[in-house]
């Protein structure tokens, strides 16, 4: 496993293919257009081919709408000439059709079937990538998606936001965590336009290989604010000195975290600080008195040996 963080990324070679492209849950049975594919990740599938959207009744019946959108999917792929690249592209529960479709084509390839050499999936918002998914990680809403791991031979490409709830829930699930990936549900899973884009500086991308040569390239796009504080901003509140307090708690709830630069604001003033500025404006001769008695000398103790005092800032 190679984990690094990675300043860009492409979606595929530049040789000419086909993009099929499944949109999330809209309670509709439409075809997305190519323009909705191509503003997920600022552009990600650009280079992918041409676009064509694959409709599927995109309701709340998890599973059974997966099951048919499986169906299209394989119809679809049936008319793709011999030799051309596919890349299957999948937004939320799109990418949960896009894993019964790995599955089903895995299947098909153990029974002496014809693999699909120029096939990749390329996935947005995943709830059942194997790193962050919510399913993942909370089994008992399998009963909804059941999660069906099995190693796969296909390339596949994830993207996910950081505390996006569906795809990036914490690892440890502590209440504040928890709190900011459901707010995150709501206001950073509904956008994987730009601010989705893999290239983005500070990205953390994890490769694993399974046990079937498919590797699985993982990108955790940077946040660069809270979406728990996301209401106070809606507001007009800066929340950026709540954000830094609260960034570290939440960022200990998960094994890794992309980087965000500039993460932190000034440092903020301590009590002392305070009570010492006070102190001027309200008596300047009791506090000229009070720096005096700071400055004195301190008698040493101990074997003629002086302590040096080193002061730094440690982050994370």
């Amino acid at each position: 496993m190679t984990i690094s963080v990675q300043p860009s990324a492409t979606a595929s070679d530049e040789s000419p293919g086909v993009t099929f492209y499944l949109q999330g849950t809209c309670l509709c049975d439409v075809s997305p257009t190519s323009q909705e594919a191509l503003g997920l990740a600022d552009g990600y599938l650009d280079s992918s081919g041409t676009i064509h959207g694959i409709g599927y009744p995109a309701g709340l019946l998890f599973a059974a709408d997966a099951v048919i959108g499986t169906a299209k999917v394989d119809s679809t792929l049936a008319t793709v000439p011999d030799g051309a690249a596919v890349t299957l592209a999948g937004l939320s529960q799109g990418a949960i059709v896009l894993n019964y479709v790995k599955l089903a084509q895995s299947l098909r390839d153990s029974f002496g079937g014809r693999r699909e050499d120029n096939l990749q999936f390329v996935t947005f918002g995943d709830p059942q990538n194997t790193t962050g998914g919510i399913t993942t990680k909370n089994r008992a809403l399998q009963l909804f998606a059941p999660n069906v791991p099995r190693a796969s031979a296909y390339p596949t490409t994830e993207i996910v936001r950081e505390y996006d709830g569906f795809s990036d829930w914490p690892d440890k699930p502590t209440r504040l965590a928890v709190l900011n990936a459901v707010m995150g549900i709501g206001f950073v899973h509904t956008d994987y336009g730009s601010a989705a884009n893999p290239a983005t500086p500070g990205t953390l991308k994890t490769i694993r290989t399974n046990a079937a040569g498919g590797t699985t390239t993982h990108y955790v796009v940077p946040t660069a604010r809270l979406p728990l504080t996301q209401p106070l901003r809606a507001a007009g509140l800066n929340t950026s000195l709540i954000d830094a307090l609260l960034r570290p708690q939440i960022d200990r709830a998960y094994v890794r975290r992309p980087e965000v630069a500039p993460r932190d604001p000034a440092p903020r003033p301590s009590i002392t600080a305070l009570a010492s500025k006070a102190l001027r404006r309200a008596n300047p001769a009791a506090a000229k008195h009070e720096e005096g008695k700071e400055k004195a000398p301190k008698p040493q103790r101990g074997f003629g040996f002086r302590k040096s005092r080193r002061g730094g800032e440690s982050r994370r």
